[in-house]
């Protein structure tokens, strides 16, 4: 499937949005997250991201960007104290086009508005994510970790 940046339009999570992220997020776990980590971590996963949970973080000032095309939601990334990735999310049919990088792009421009003396942005990016999110410009600053039985390594994405 073929996707140009000009389809592709990008707002802050509504409310009413919640079932349709869900249903985006569950979709790339359970394809992309849950075959490669344990029992424990894909439970723990699961948890942090259970129906009802987008909204409780969104009402505490979480950062919710969404990606839509053709009127459904396509990517997603969650921001916590505009400095930390908590979760980036991309429809499979939709991955490697830069919906990702634009999600973190706006993201970043967001919170360095908010906070012109942020000097990074930081994510504990899966294993599968390490890949997208060197691409994007982040930086490991740990080796890999694993909590929870959540395999994860600490990356930033540092400012001049």
């Amino acid at each position: 499937m073929q996707s140009d940046q000009s389809t592709i339009f990008y707002r802050a999570m509504l409310p009413d949005d919640e079932t349709d992220v869900d249903a985006l997020v569950q979709s790339v776990v359970d394809e992309f997250f849950a075959p490669g980590d344990s029992n424990e971590g894909v439970a723990a996963f699961k948890k942090l991201v259970a129906a009802g949970s987008f909204t409780e973080r969104f009402k505490t000032g979480n950062l919710v960007l969404l990606a839509i095309s053709e009127n459904k939601i396509i990517g997603m990334l969650e921001m916590s104290d505009y400095r930390h990735i908590t979760l980036l999310f991309v429809e499979k049919a939709f991955q490697q086009k830069g919906i990702a990088q634009e999600l973190c792009r706006r993201s970043v421009e967001l919170c360095r508005k908010l906070n012109p003396e942020l000097k990074a942005i930081t994510v504990n990016a899966s294993p599968n994510a390490l890949g997208a999110y060197q691409t994007i410009g982040f930086t490991p600053t740990e080796d890999e970790k694993e909590t929870n039985g959540m395999r994860f390594t600490p990356m930033a994405l540092k400012f001049e």
